[in-house]
């Protein structure tokens, strides 16, 4: 598991007390991950992680109505290394769902999996977004969910609890 904690940055929870417990919690679980992987090749690099103390959110719109979207997690260009993705992870998931850890990591690594692990925009993606976020969104969830039968299980039962829980 030490390798999986040097996978956990404090970037964005220095001096929050909360950092220490989600650290330690997201290692286990990040290692559970990859053990899970049927063939580990098909993911380039190990993603850092990055619990955020923030929420992130998204305002689009359906027709005439506005909507806004809440986003627990998201995999998303690192940082420091705009060529890889990393995984960003509102701390208090750590706090309110413990138990779904690998469920949600497992989620992200399957994005960063259908994406080759490349940060990069295809004509196709960019059109897609620019035609509706909604459907954008979409078309990459189903990207990902692709990926899903490459963890072994209980690993791929838990991205599907995981999923669930995401929509409410």
């Amino acid at each position: 598991m030490t390798g999986a904690l040097a996978l956990v940055s404090d970037r964005y929870l220095m001096n929050d007390e909360r950092f220490r417990h989600a650290k330690v919690a997201v290692g286990k679980s990040y290692q559970g991950v990859i053990d899970s992987l049927s063939d580990k090749s098909m993911l380039p690099y190990d993603p850092i992680i990055y619990p955020i103390p923030f929420m992130l959110s998204r305002k689009y719109k359906t027709g005439r109505e506005l909507a806004r979207a809440l986003f627990y997690s998201l995999s998303y260009p690192d940082v420091s290394d705009f060529t890889k993705f990393s995984i960003y992870i509102v701390v208090s998931v750590f706090e309110r769902f413990p138990d779904h850890l690998v469920g949600l990591i497992s989620h992200e690594i399957a994005h960063i999996i259908a994406a080759k692990g490349e940060v990069k925009l295809s004509e196709e993606d960019l059109s897609r977004l620019l035609r509706s976020w909604p459907e954008f969104i979409e078309y990459k969830e189903r990207m990902a969910s692709r990926v899903y039968l490459y963890f072994r299980e209980p690993t791929r039962s838990m991205i599907e609890e995981w999923n669930q829980i995401a929509l409410r």
